[in-house]
């Protein structure tokens, strides 16, 4: 299966070269989609909303992200832990955090990607460590960042 999303915040579910009726999934961008293998699949978007959808484009849970950034909340990278239950987001605003499946903040990293401009201070990119307490970030300040307890 092949999804992508778009600019107008929609999914398109392809066959081929034919793309599936779109469906709109998020008020605008979709910046970030992460695939489980538990055949259920995440989108992130530029409203700050993180949805979870199953293969065949029904809506399982949604996830609002807004009262918790207090810069852009725009998603730019989502890594979903292993075990399912939490996540790790990047937003526009150059913030990282760390949420449970229900939204819940867990925990919120301060120092993010700033490269001297807010319209700059995006993160890029994150990942979680399969077994260690650690993950990575990247963002539009040039830096990989490694973070620990």
């Amino acid at each position: 299966m092949l999804v992508t999303g778009s600019a107008k915040g929609e999914l398109l579910k392809w066959q081929g070269t034919a793309p599936s009726k779109p469906i709109k999934a998020h008020d605008s961008a979709i910046w970030q989609l992460v695939a489980r293998t538990d055949t259920t699949f995440f989108s992130g978007g530029n409203d700050g909303i993180v949805k979870q959808w199953d293969a065949t484009m029904k809506l399982l849970n949604t996830i609002d992200l807004n009262k918790t950034f207090t810069e852009a909340p725009g998603i730019r990278s989502l890594c979903i832990h292993s075990s399912g239950q939490k996540m790790l987001v990047g937003t526009v605003g150059a913030q990282v955090a760390e949420f449970d499946m229900k939204g819940n903040c867990k925990s919120m990293i301060v120092q993010g990607h700033y490269a001297g401009i807010p319209a700059f201070a995006e993160v890029w990119g994150c990942a979680v460590h399969p077994t260690e307490q650690k993950f990575a970030t990247c963002g539009s300040d040039r830096h990989v960042r490694i973070w620990g307890p």
